[in-house]
C-alpha cells in the first residue's frame, strides 16, 4: 500500500465511533489472539 492510503484508512478510523471486527468462521487461537490485539491497538 502506498503512504496515502494508509493515510486514508487512519483517517476513516480516528472519525469513527464504532467500527466492527471480524475474523473468519470457526476461528483459532491466532485468529482471537490478533483480534484482540487489533482490538487494544485501536482503542
Amino acid at each position: 500500500m502506498k503512504y496515502n492510503e494508509y493515510q486514508n484508512i487512519y483517517k476513516q478510523l480516528i472519525e469513527k465511533r464504532k467500527i466492527v471486527l471480524t475474523a473468519h468462521a470457526s476461528p483459532d487461537g491466532d485468529t482471537i489472539g490478533s483480534c484482540l490485539a487489533l482490538y487494544h491497538y485501536l482503542i
